[in-house]
């Protein structure tokens, strides 16, 4: 299932995948998959679409500016 929320995203990175959602983490992932020509960004949009990254990008963004 693709997360629809960020509850449901949140659940899913923390619980699903056991990653530790921190600060450092989030701006990691902001600063990859704000490159568009980053070929990670490329690969997630490719298997994702644009609006699930528009969507992850919001919800790491929180994550690292909470």
């Amino acid at each position: 299932m693709v997360p629809k929320t960020y509850n449901q995203w949140r659940e899913c990175i923390v619980n699903d995948c056991g990653i530790v959602l921190s600060k450092e983490f989030a701006q990691g992932r902001v600063s990859v998959l704000s490159k568009m020509t980053h070929p990670e960004t490329q690969r997630f949009l490719k298997i994702y679409g644009p609006e699930h990254l528009k969507n992850t990008l919001s919800w790491f963004s929180h994550v690292a500016n909470s």
